[in-house]
């Protein structure tokens, strides 16, 4: 009886999920920053570099490797990603127990709306907050209202939907944020 119980508390502290969990130093938050579309990756295939690289997640989420294909990252962590990428290896029968890293290499941009000098989309960098975008798009308009700012961003559940944030000068953004600065009438 203990034995089943500890088996279902595995499960229930694991998600039910089959991928590793993990956290990424990327996001800094406790929601593991998952990798989308136009983030570029570093990959490192220990003892084979014909497998490393830097890729770009396409549109669909993938990534394409050499002679392993096309695999599906999309709303995955870098440690679940590392796993997949070395189930492919292995699957595809070019390598016996790789052992794969993924990094980091360029995270998706952010983008900026609404009354500041050039609304658009901007490098993300790690630490940055509403008022460090807003200076690196060229600072508030003159109608600006600093006390009507939204964010709208990925849900980290990874299920697709938006959601929308009020935010603070001084709210930390993600990649793939969009900052909406409103427009005060007096």
């Amino acid at each position: 009886m203990r034995l089943l119980f500890l088996i279902i508390l595995c499960f229930v502290l694991n998600g039910c999920t089959h991928y590793p969990a993990a956290t990424s130093s990327l996001s800094g938050t406790q929601n593991a920053y998952l990798l989308r579309e136009n983030d570029v990756l570093q990959l490192r295939v220990y003892d084979e570099r014909e497998f490393s690289g830097k890729f770009k997640i396409d549109s669909m989420g993938n990534i394409a490797l050499p002679l392993a294909g096309k695999i599906n990252i999309r709303n995955r962590t870098e440690e679940q990603a590392s796993f997949l990428i070395e189930n492919a290896l292995k699957q595809k029968g070019f390598l016996r127990n790789p052992k794969v890293s993924v990094e980091i290499a360029e995270a998706r941009p952010y983008f900026i709306l609404g009354e500041v000098t050039r609304a658009g989309q901007f490098p993300f960098q790690t630490g940055l907050t509403v008022y460090q975008a807003v200076a690196t798009s060229g600072g508030f308009t003159y109608r600006a209202d600093r006390d009507d700012i939204t964010i709208r961003r990925q849900s980290a559940a990874g299920t697709g939907k938006e959601i929308r944030l009020s935010a603070t000068e001084d709210t930390p953004i993600l990649p793939g944020d969009v900052i909406e600065i409103g427009e005060r009438y007096f």
